[in-house]
């Protein structure tokens, strides 16, 4: 099996180092295949944190689940590959789903899923084990080559912005921290970077319409795949740009205005969708919230009952294990999340959880009246978890709570935030990010104002995202790993405003 990892690596390494159309003027021809061994290395250290560190030797958490319950569906095939194709591409229904799915908990979204974008990972992964054997390194290698396209197709589109040599623009995104370790991984951001890539490239694309339209439904087909957030992001920036250049007047205030207007005005006519959007978004907020407290979550028909950590001494494992959760080592866990029972030693205040669904939590008392109740799974408390301020379906706390989203999202974590030592990674990350900016700032060059108006969409979109994950998102490891495509666009805006010396560059710009 290691001379096949080894055969699949070197089939896309000289893959880099020969593809005509994959080269990227003004970089060396094995460039692009150290970049990729470099991600690949990433990936492996990926799989070595989710198996070792955070598991007992074999992958856990979205990635160890994306792994499983993908087996689960590539086997499917084996039963009935109409079946199988029907999961693939859609055409599936609930019965399906109970028939050979009823292990898996990423398959079924509830109401609150616009887009189930964990199915189509899903899918990826199940068509990945045609060829992986179950190796996870297989997975990854594969997925480290279409993130290493996308990030040739991000360079690709905004090299035409600065004057800086290309190679100079590969590095710089390829070394980011966050991007070069979530997208070389397992889970959806490495697809999510491929979508980037290509709808950057289309947006900015100024050859034929055709071949732009092509760039820009890969890229739009993509994000709404695996990161459906990402692309509604785009869209403030796509209309302020396209108001600034059909308005014949104003160009900079004037898309602003109406942005603004459009907003207020929808908000008012379409108060039903509005509110919608901000019960989905405090329901987000509730559940993330219970994630990074950390707790049991006992199966009850779609629901679950939700018990806090602080319970943990009322609870023991029935007939097996007479052991509280409190001094669960790993291997416990790991026995408990293999379908073992929850017996309860006192009656217990908990919460009924509409799981995926719209239904306020409901707090309801638990009698130890020897049910055995069955473990939908555990969760540890999240060392990164931050007190963040509860949106409750309030459209006017929402509001409120925008500076705290921005400042959590764009800013922590701070150095005494929790977390322990990995907050020092992500603090030089983002304030060496904010330095090549402030650098950029004073070795700026004159800008015309179509750039402008471009740095101001930029900036539309940061904000976008920005607001959607602080408002949410309770949890600085998750804040690190949802913003970096933030990061990615200030960097942009960095290589736009920068006065680029002559030594640094292979072309001039005006």
């Amino acid at each position: 099996m290691l001379l096949y990892t080894l055969f699949i690596f070197l089939l896309f390494f000289f893959v880099f180092r020969y593809a005509k159309n994959l080269r990227i003027d003004g970089i060396n021809n094995w460039g692009l295949p150290i970049a990729f061994s470099l991600k690949v290395i990433a990936g492996f250290v990926f799989i070595y944190i989710y198996s070792e560190i955070y598991g007992i030797g074999d992958l856990s958490g979205d990635a160890g689940d994306f792994m499983f319950e993908s087996k689960i569906l590539n086997d499917v095939y084996f039963k009935s590959p109409i079946d199988y194709l029907r999961f693939i591409f859609g055409f599936d229904d609930l019965n399906l789903a109970n028939q050979y799915l009823s292990e898996t908990h990423h398959w079924g979204a509830g109401e609150q899923a616009i887009i189930n974008d964990n199915r189509n990972i899903l899918r990826v992964h199940s068509i990945l084990h045609f060829f992986s054997f179950g190796m996870p390194s297989i997975h990854m290698i594969i997925i480290c080559f279409l993130s290493t396209i996308g990030l040739i197709q991000l360079v690709k589109g905004i090299q035409q912005l600065t004057a800086l040599n290309p190679a100079y623009i590969f590095l710089l995104f390829l070394i980011l921290p966050s991007l070069l370790f979530w997208g070389s991984g397992l889970l959806k951001e490495p697809f999510m970077i491929l979508g980037i890539g290509y709808f950057t490239r289309g947006l900015l694309y100024k050859g034929s319409i055709r071949s732009k339209s092509v760039l820009l439904i890969i890229g739009a087909f993509l994000l709404l795949a695996f990161k459906p957030y990402i692309l509604l992001c785009f869209l403030p920036a796509i209309s302020f740009y396209q108001l600034y250049k059909f308005l014949p007047k104003f160009k900079i205030a004037g898309p602003l205005v109406i942005l603004t207007g459009v907003i207020v005005i929808f908000s008012s006519l379409f108060s039903t969708k509005r509110d919608f959007v901000i019960q989905l978004l405090s329901r987000k907020q509730y559940d993330f919230n219970n994630i990074g407290k950390g707790g049991v979550f006992l199966q009850n028909e779609n629901n679950f009952f939700y018990i806090l950590p602080d319970q943990f001494d009322q609870l023991m494992i029935s007939e097996t294990v007479e052991s509280e959760l409190r001094d669960l080592t790993p291997e416990l866990m790991a026995q408990v999340n293999e379908g073992k029972f929850i017996a309860l030693k006192d009656t217990l205040d908990v919460t009924i959880i509409n799981h995926g669904g719209f239904k306020e939590p409901k707090n309801v008392k638990l009698y130890p009246d020897g049910t055995r109740r069955t473990i939908a799974y555990i969760n540890y408390k999240s060392e990164g978890l931050i007190d963040v301020t509860l949106i409750n379906n309030s459209g006017l706390q929402l509001a409120i709570n925008s500076f705290e989203a921005i400042v959590n999202s764009l800013f922590r974590p701070f150095p005494f935030d929790p977390g322990g030592k990995l907050i020092y990674q992500s603090m030089m990350e983002i304030w060496g990010t904010y330095f090549l900016l402030i650098f950029a700032f004073l070795k700026r060059r004159t800008l015309v104002q179509s750039e402008k108006a471009l740095i101001i969409s930029i900036i539309l979109f940061i904000v976008s995202l920005s607001l959607l994950i602080g408002w949410v998102t309770p949890v600085l490891g998750a804040i690190v790993r949802y913003r970096f495509p933030a990061l990615m666009a200030i960097l942009v805006i960095s290589l736009i405003i920068y006065k680029v010396p002559k030594s640094l560059t292979n072309k001039e710009i005006n």
